[in-house]
């Protein structure tokens, strides 16, 4: 099984700065609730985030915002696929109210896990194996 970690980094809307290496980005609303996963590939990550804060009306001042980077595997090694998969996976297990694509279907490769590390103050292991069965956390995740 392929397997990444993402490191998440919590800022906010006025203290962004250029994040360099960073590939994902995670809002909350005013409850602490995802609302969003996007991610960016040879991008600056804030044109990114302001974009999707002005499209979705969110509020600079009241908005929850984590920064993810991939941590212990090369920049060689880090497709836009790779990037793209993991968004994927993230989106159809966590469910945010604004994302579209692959909350019904997930898009990705088969065989692949995610690491996640401090995005809501805990680590989390999502995962989709090579059956197209769908785990977060060592428990099995069913849809109706």
């Amino acid at each position: 099984m392929e397997r990444i970690v993402i490191n998440w980094l919590e800022t906010n809307y006025d203290d962004m700065d250029y994040e360099e290496d960073a590939y994902f980005y995670a809002l909350l609303d005013e409850e602490d609730e995802l609302v969003y996963i996007g991610s960016v590939y040879e991008q600056e990550i804030q044109d990114g985030i302001e974009r999707n804060m002005r499209d979705f009306d969110l509020n600079t001042e009241t908005t929850g915002i984590f920064i993810g980077y991939i941590n212990g595997m090369t920049y060689e090694r880090i497709s836009k696929q790779i990037v793209a998969d993991a968004k994927c996976l993230m989106i159809h297990l966590y469910q945010p109210e604004y994302n579209t694509q692959c909350k019904k279907n997930y898009t990705g490769r088969l065989g692949f896990e995610i690491i996640s590390n401090d995005l809501f103050e805990e680590t989390s292991t999502i995962s989709c194996g090579d059956d197209e069965s769908f785990w977060a956390d060592g428990e099995v995740v069913e849809y109706e």
